[in-house]
């Protein structure tokens, strides 16, 4: 391989490179599939409705409570996908699926008895539920 050949293919690798982020931050919707809303963790969303000027007159609509689950921290960074909010709680780490006009539980899923469940990672938080596409 040749001095210029080796330049080409550095030069495209960086363009590459430097095209990266753009690619990964491209969205269609206001999903919400990963922690950070997207690969590169960015937590952008393309969203005007929440601006610096209004953001003072927010004001919470509901708050989910998780203690029929066990859940004593809550620090469980929930996804938004189809219309639905997932997120975990508790210590055996339910999968919990909230409307998120009302707040209200849609349903729950726990992970059958097994080693694994039974001495969860992070129990009552984590980075939510991984959500396939």
């Amino acid at each position: 391989m040749n001095t210029v050949t080796l330049k080409r293919r550095l030069l495209g690798l960086l363009a590459g490179l430097i095209a990266l982020p753009t690619l990964v931050n491209a969205q269609d919707s206001a999903e919400w599939y990963t922690l950070g809303n997207d690969y590169a963790h960015t937590r952008f969303t393309p969203s005007t409705e929440i601006t610096a000027e209004n953001f003072s007159d927010l004001e919470a609509a509901w708050e989910w409570d998780g203690a029929s689950f066990g859940a004593v921290s809550g620090r469980s960074t929930p996804s938004y996908i189809d219309g639905k909010l997932f997120t975990v709680a508790g210590y055996n780490r339910h999968v919990i699926a909230i409307d998120p006009k009302t707040g209200e539980t849609i349903w729950s899923y726990r992970e059958p008895k097994t080693p694994r469940a039974e001495y969860p990672m992070r129990a009552d938080y984590g980075k939510g539920s991984p959500i396939p596409k």
